[in-house]
């Protein structure tokens, strides 16, 4: 089983119980399920393929569980980086680890954006806060988990 097979499993088997804590605001399994989904659904529409580097530069919170989710259940390689990583460390890493794709809130893409010579594209570089279901939880139905038989 892979790590997001247990969030799957988690939220057909217990949709309503609280899987994520943060801050004031609780995400039930349900919840968490579908906008792992619509992200991973939004890293393969924008051409994410298996073994890529998705670098989450995040501070721990709700966003960086549903990158590193959406991540895994799109077949790619999770690269967190600490929220208070310095711009040209994170530079480094990012150019160390290969990444194909860069997560981070609006102020960290645009210093991202305007680097000379960065490998990754502007249009790699996403917005933590525009991913589907950021400030609803139910802004559309991003799917339901898959039935599966217990074995």
């Amino acid at each position: 089983m892979l790590l997001h097979d247990y969030l799957i499993r988690s939220a057909t088997l217990f949709p309503e119980k609280t899987a994520l804590w943060c801050g004031e605001t609780s995400y039930t399994y349900l919840d968490l399920f579908r906008r792992v989904k619509a992200c991973a659904d939004l890293f393969l529409t924008l051409g994410l393929r298996r073994g890529d580097r998705v670098a989450l530069w995040l501070p721990n919170s709700a966003e960086q569980v549903v990158g590193l989710f959406a991540t895994w259940m799109a077949g790619g390689c999770a690269v967190p980086i600490g929220a208070t990583t310095p711009l040209e460390r994170c530079l480094r890493q990012i150019d160390h680890c290969g990444a194909s794709f860069v997560v981070a809130p609006d102020a960290r893409m645009t210093a991202l954006a305007t680097q000379p010579a960065q490998a990754i594209p502007s249009s790699a570089i996403m917005d933590v806060y525009a991913w589907p279901g950021h400030v609803s939880h139910h802004a559309g139905d991003a799917g339901t988990p898959p039935r599966r038989s217990e074995p």
